[in-house]
């Protein structure tokens, strides 16, 4: 059977919806999302590298901002994840350890 493929204008609708409502979503969010559309399956992890990237590039070539930000692996964890700081977040689960040591208890 062969495989259809992602419809771009189709992802493009489900990324416009949530960049509007200034959401962050997984890809098992994305995957059910487009299924509720088209009534198509693909799996959450490696179906959308491509269509992603494909969408990017169109937008780009007409001056607009990548929605490919708008989805990620996990939900974010912290506050300062979810406001996009991620490394700031990372930096502080790093100094706090059970000797207080940035680096952890050592061997």
């Amino acid at each position: 059977m062969e495989r259809v493929a992602v419809n771009i204008d189709e992802l493009y609708v489900v990324l416009r919806g949530w960049a509007i409502a200034k959401k962050i979503h997984t890809y098992l969010d994305l995957s059910k999302q487009y299924e509720a559309r088209t009534h198509e399956w693909f799996e959450p992890h490696g179906s959308w590298d491509v269509p992603l990237g494909s969408l990017n590039l169109h937008l780009h070539q007409h001056g607009a901002p990548a929605l490919s930000a708008l989805v990620v692996v996990g939900r974010p964890a912290s506050p300062a994840e979810a406001s996009g700081d991620r490394h700031r977040a990372f930096r502080r689960a790093r100094r706090v350890t059970s000797n207080g040591s940035p680096r952890g208890p050592k061997s």
